[in-house]
Formats: structure tokens, sequence, C-alpha cells
């Protein structure tokens, strides 16, 4: 029980960490260099069904050449 109730309040605390911002300016302070602010990456919600490339859903079949297509 003690184990369980141990793996809730460790899930519960990293939801909430992660939730919140993290400032990485602490992170540029006091370099011996100029380094450029980094912006986070922006990706396109782009979603592909591996079906649609050929691929087979049976458990049997490989699909490596319908991942090459969709990527």
């Amino acid at each position: 029980m003690k184990k369980i109730i141990g793996i809730l309040v460790t899930i519960a605390l990293s939801v909430s960490v992660y939730g919140q911002g993290v400032d990485y300016a602490c992170f540029y302070k006091d370099l011996p260099f100029e380094m450029p602010v980094l912006k986070k990456p922006a990706f396109k919600d782009i979603r592909i069904n591996i079906a649609d490339c050929g691929g087979v859903g049976d458990g049997v079949t490989l699909n490596t050449s319908a991942f090459e297509k969709a990527m």
C-alpha cells in the first residue's frame, strides 16, 4: 500500500511541476561568450495513418517500407 501511495504522490508531483513553465534565463547568465536565446521549435500537427501508406496491422507483416513512405 505504501508503494502505491508513493507512486501516486510521485505522479501528482510530476504533473504539477510539468504544468509550470520553466524559466531558462538562468542558463544564459554569466556565460563567457555571446549566445542567442533559443526559441522552442514549432512543428505542424500532421497525422498520417500507416495503413494509407501500405502498412498492415496484422502483427506479422514487416511494415518498414510503409513507415519510410509515411516519413
